[in-house]
This record gives C-alpha cells, structure tokens and sequence, in this order.
C-alpha cells in the first residue's frame, strides 16, 4: 500500500471516529434533555457541533485536493466515511431544534 493511500485510509478512519463522537455528543444531549438539564444538553450539542466542524474542514480538504487534480484513490470506504457524517451533522441539526422546541415549551 502506498503512503498516500495509508494517509488516506487514517483520514478516512478518522472521519468516521470523529462522526462517531459527534452522533454521541447529540445523542448524549438528548438524554440531558430527558432530564430537563437545558444547559447540559446545550454543551453536548455545542460539542457535537464542534467535532462536526473539525470533520468538514478534513473533508473540505479532500475536496480541494481532488479538485487540484490529485488522484486521492476514492474508496467505498470513503463513500462510507460521508455517509456517517452526514447521518450525523443531520441528527445533530434534529437535535439541536428538539432542544430549542422543548425549552421554548418548557419556559
């Protein structure tokens, strides 16, 4: 295996661990939300939303890089990669308006 396909595969595995992280951080919040800990589920989304941040600026790199013409060797396991991410930025965008939905009832 070349180098740039091992760099490419500990991308790819990082995408998908990080997306990981992310799903739970929202997933976690709306636990806090069961228990109407408002602030605890804020800090959980906030982190989702942070580690999903990291994971798009990795992705957009992959991106230009294949934009510039570089033969990035796209994978399944790539495709797999952005599938999880995607699943997750959208639960944690669900999540994030449950929140908002419930406090606003809540208040």
């Amino acid at each position: 295996m070349s180098t740039l396909n091992q760099e490419m595969e500990r991308t790819i595995f990082a995408i998908i661990a990080q997306a990981g992280e992310a799903r739970a951080q929202a997933y976690s919040a709306l636990d806090s939300l069961r228990r109407k800990d408002f602030a605890e589920a804020r800090r959980s989304i906030e982190q989702a939303r942070s580690i999903l941040g990291d994971i798009h600026k990795t992705h957009a790199d992959l991106v230009m890089r294949e934009a510039r013409g570089e033969d990035l060797n796209i994978s399944l396991l790539l495709i797999h990669a952005e599938d999880i991410l995607m699943a997750a930025s959208s639960e944690t965008a669900l999540v994030e308006r449950i929140i908002e939905i419930v406090a606003e009832i809540a208040k």
